[in-house]
């Protein structure tokens, strides 16, 4: 799978960059674990 990174530190990042992360790294796998067992 593929996670996605940040760099800068966390006062720098924009929430909405955050949002993206989570979006990938997080809920990805939850999407994708869902799928497979429907």
């Amino acid at each position: 799978m593929g996670d996605i990174s940040q760099g800068s530190l966390t006062k720098d990042t924009l929430i909405k960059v955050d949002r993206k992360i989570m979006e990938t790294n997080f809920f990805g796998p939850v999407a994708l674990t869902k799928a497979l067992v429907e």
